[in-house]
């Protein structure tokens, strides 16, 4: 599964620099193009910032956090042992979306935007989307699916707990 996920975070960036492409290459910084009337456009802007445009101009540094995130994510990916499928989700998603930003932030020293949902202020892209899916996906699993002192599933402490209720009634 972790061959699988790494090809797919691979899939996802080579997908998210393609529709970043088509939008550079069909439009003009500024230009929009309504999708869904009063509800969905695209308008090709560049971002020197972080999400949503806050922290201007720190390209360099959200580059070195992007890469150090990666690696953490990418080295948790292969070491923890209790995956599911919303932690492998977790993680292909923020990274490949981490590393779409990452190639525009190196190549073009902002990131291309696109998406604006009209009743929201802010524009971002299909990477941002992956992040925040992903991120989502992760506080779910942590939450939800996972026994914080251990580290392990749930699933698995009452499969343990009924192998000692067993050993211990053999004891008897």
């Amino acid at each position: 599964m972790i061959i699988f996920s790494l090809i797919l975070i691979v899939v996802l960036t080579v997908v998210d620099q393609l529709i970043k492409w088509a939008i550079t290459s069909n439009f003009d910084i500024g230009e929009s193009l309504t999708v869904i009337p009063g509800l969905l456009e695209f308008r090709y802007i560049r971002n020197t910032g972080a999400a949503f445009g806050m922290m201007q101009n720190n390209s360099l540094f959200f580059a070195a956090v992007t890469v150090i995130m990666s690696i953490v994510i990418i080295v948790m990916l292969i070491k923890y042992k209790y995956h599911n499928f919303l932690s492998y989700s977790a993680a292909v998603m923020i990274v490949a979306g981490g590393l779409g930003n990452l190639i525009d932030r190196v190549v073009l020293n902002y990131v291309v935007d696109f998406i604006h949902v009209m009743f929201f202020d802010y524009i971002f892209n299909f990477a941002d989307c992956l992040v925040v899916v992903g991120t989502a996906f992760f506080a779910i699993h942590v939450l939800f699916f996972m026994d914080k002192k251990k580290g392990r599933h749930f699933e698995d402490q009452h499969e343990e707990l009924v192998s000692e209720e067993n050993n211990d009634a053999d004891n008897c």
